[in-house]
């Protein structure tokens, strides 16, 4: 004897579609948590190289860089070696010549005090 599956009832549709809809929200909720504390956590990581870049720039150099570009042209010696390092390195540059914090903003450099700061809004305390 064929045995038929009996009909789901509208409700029951419904109430899968609902599960279906929430379990998909949560899940891309999760997930752009994830991607912005990555963020931060690089935010936090490139401005410590940022700042200790700048601090040797000026034990080194005797006076605070112009801009945050000069941190990735110039170079230095350490003594007693020959090998010649940048200041910095590996972090994203704009076309137009700014260095961009994680969240595709630049950072803010001010000369006179060498002090770096993301312009993203939400960050720009840190």
């Amino acid at each position: 004897m064929l045995e038929v599956a009996p009909k789901k009832r509208k409700w029951e549709r419904g109430l899968l579609f609902l599960l279906i809809f929430v379990i998909v929200g949560v899940t891309g909720r999760i997930y752009f948590i994830q991607q912005d504390l990555h963020k931060q956590e690089q935010l936090r990581y490139e401005l410590m190289i940022l700042r200790s870049a700048v601090n040797t720039y000026k034990i080194v150099e005797k006076k605070t860089p112009a801009s945050l570009l000069n941190l990735f042209s110039e170079t230095y010696t350490l003594p007693g070696t020959d090998n010649q390092q940048y200041y910095a390195r590996q972090m994203t540059v704009e076309n137009g010549g700014q260095v961009l914090d994680p969240f595709g903003h630049p950072y803010k450099f001010e000369p006179e005090t060498g002090w770096i700061s993301s312009s993203t809004r939400k960050y720009a305390a840190w």
